[in-house]
């Protein structure tokens, strides 16, 4: 597979470095002739059934996992050998949901490969997360604008363009928010809603006080201190069933979800008619199109319990 076999250049001949650029050419020339049937996804479950979806870059020439988190307007690693060498162009701070900050240096990354496609100078954040256990993450920055699907009963992502979109495939509408956060359309019960659109979210989670209003659709499990936000820090969460929601066609069912009051800040960004972030444990039950050219995307069912 020409990916496979780019990797294997990279990660060999990463310090020659005229070489590389030689290379990255010919390996682009030739996988825009071949179709290709995208980058690897790798799915792992933890607890309340949790979802984690990471896929492999190479990352100026070095083999590297990534979180894939359209919950983050910007992408980020963590502070270690490989990254350390870099030197920073800015300075810029994140914020989890436990409200405490990480100061975080803006390191510039001559090319990353992703499948056939190859991101010339991309920025990420390098934060420095004090020994706690966190993630390298693909932010909403890497998607920018292009096509993507992500495949979930084949455990795999690609960009697209429209000559590959099938023509009965039906597309709804996404709005944006200030920071790009991916608003969609939702319905639960006989209400509709909006939801964010987070992979990065390993388990859904909607506001308290949306709960309370809505109680018969929900069914209360106890309360979990197992969830840490993006900086490691743990979180003191309620957990719920969520019996039904509707997103395009697709109806997802008996969701676990974590509740927590949204507080004044995320509902005045979020707006008052999105009391949920929809997270990886729901987005793995279907497969997606999402467009960011033209704002919009589709969803189809298939069998995840097989």
């Amino acid at each position: 597979m020409l990916y496979t076999m780019a990797k294997e250049v990279f990660m060999k001949m990463n310090f020659f470095h005229n070489v590389i650029k030689s290379i990255v050419g010919l390996v682009l020339m030739t996988c825009l002739i071949f179709p290709t049937v995208g980058a690897p996804l790798m799915i792992s479950s933890g607890d309340l059934d949790s979802k984690i979806i990471e896929m492999d870059l190479i990352f100026n020439g070095e083999l590297r996992t990534f979180q894939v988190d359209t919950g983050a307007n910007s992408s980020l690693v963590t502070l270690y050998a490989l990254t350390q060498k870099y030197p920073s162009v800015g300075k810029s701070k994140i914020e989890g949901a436990a409200g405490i900050s990480t100061s975080c240096d803006i390191i510039n990354i001559e090319n990353v490969i992703f499948d056939e496609f190859i991101f010339n100078d991309q920025n990420f954040l390098r934060c420095d997360f004090e020994g706690k256990q966190t993630l390298n993450n693909l932010g909403l920055d890497f998607f920018k604008k292009h096509m993507w699907s992500f495949n979930f009963e084949n455990k795999s992502l690609s960009i697209l363009n429209e000559s590959q979109f099938e023509e009965n495939k039906h597309f709804y509408p996404i709005k944006r928010l200030e920071k790009g956060h991916i608003i969609m359309d939702s319905k639960i019960g006989n209400q509709l809603h909006q939801i964010v659109f987070d992979t990065g979210a390993q388990l859904t989670t909607v506001d308290l006080k949306f709960i309370e209003k809505n109680i018969d659709d929900f069914q209360y499990l106890g309360d979990t201190d197992t969830v840490k936000d993006i900086g490691g820090n743990s979180l003191s969460m309620k957990l719920y069933r969520l019996k039904s929601m509707q997103v395009g066609e697709v109806n997802f069912q008996q969701l676990t979800v974590l509740a927590f009051d949204f507080g004044k800040k995320l509902r005045e960004y979020l707006g008052e008619r999105t009391p949920v972030i929809f997270g990886a444990n729901a987005i793995t039950q279907a497969n997606w199109v999402l467009d960011f050219e033209g704002n919009k995307f589709s969803v189809e069912e298939y069998d995840h319990l097989k």
